[in-house]
């Protein structure tokens, strides 16, 4: 199990610059909402036996889903979070042990991997005092790109309410593969438009908004650098524009674009044969682009600290 903490995979951002969860962080202390959060990776057991030699140190029975679960159990409930963002959650557990999260007063939002990969996220927030007002998902293979049409990861967003204060949570389980970069990138640009577009529904815009989960990024990659920092010139195109998203990670319509978004089920990609792999080749790279977000994220680790 691979729970958030300042390690070189998972991260956690918010727009309040504190390291605790704060809502309205313009108001007086009296009147702030504060948050406990968690993040979690709780391993898939069918991909940790798929990839089983990226484990080959640990002792075989930890490795054991019926050993892992109540480990994970006992830990959720002891730091008892407000909102509980968790990746690799695997499609046969949930009746059995994720579902039962409920009884402990959480009620939760989830999306699976594209072609029932078997997988996914789910968003928890303690029901008792926050409202889940709206809930939103993306789905980052897009048919058309050759770099996105086979990559099943997907991202989950959703507006809650807690003593009357509006906030947004998001999280997402990007590629693993160390060598596309470039995939990271273009995944994480789809997931900041699609926030973007929940976030400007608030009269009060820009809404507290809290980023997490598992980016498989070293802290100073160009994904974790581009989040920070709000941009990134770099030799990764940005998204083709067949997808309706800006280099400033904004739709540029009012529906998306995005293959089987949301918000238009669209029946056919409108992206065809495009690319976003590094323009040159791989010794000489000819051209420099910029993208950008409109978030003002700050870390609520000190990335450069040891795990």
């Amino acid at each position: 199990m691979a729970k958030d903490s300042c390690s070189e995979m998972s991260f956690c951002y918010s727009t309040d610059s504190s390291q605790h969860a704060q809502i309205d962080s313009g108001v007086s202390p009296a009147q702030m909402v504060k948050l406990k959060v968690m993040n979690y990776n709780v391993l898939s057991q069918a991909l940790l036996e798929q990839h089983h030699y990226l484990y080959k140190k640990q002792k075989p029975y930890m490795l054991q889903w019926r050993y892992r679960k109540d480990l994970l159990l006992n830990e959720i409930l002891t730091v008892n979070p407000d909102i509980l963002c968790l990746q690799e959650v695997e499609e046969a557990e949930i009746p059995h042990f994720f579902k039962n999260l409920e009884k402990y007063g959480y009620k939760s939002v989830s999306k699976m991997k594209t072609r029932h990969k078997g997988d996914g996220l789910y968003l928890y927030y303690r029901s008792l005092d926050i409202k889940l007002l709206e809930s939103d998902s993306v789905e980052f293979r897009q048919p058309g790109i050759i770099e996105l049409e086979t990559r099943d990861n997907v991202g989950l967003i959703a507006r809650l309410q807690k003593q009357g204060k509006e906030f947004i949570v998001a999280t997402t389980h990007l590629l693993y593969n160390p060598k596309r970069t470039e995939v990271r990138l273009a995944q994480v640009q789809m997931l900041l438009a699609e926030l973007h577009r929940m976030a400007r529904k608030d009269e009060d815009y820009p809404a507290s908004i809290l980023l997490m989960g598992d980016f498989n990024s070293l802290p100073n990659s160009p994904v974790i650098n581009f989040v920070v920092d709000g941009k990134l010139s770099s030799h990764y195109r940005p998204l083709p524009l067949c997808l309706g998203i800006s280099p400033q990670c904004t739709h540029l319509y009012q529906e998306s674009k995005l293959f089987h978004s949301e918000k238009q089920n669209i029946s056919s990609p409108e992206c065809r044969n495009e690319s976003i792999s590094p323009s040159g080749s791989t010794s000489v790279l000819t051209e420099s682009f910029m993208v950008s977000h409109p978030f003002n994220f700050s870390s609520v680790y000190n990335l450069m600290e040891s795990p």
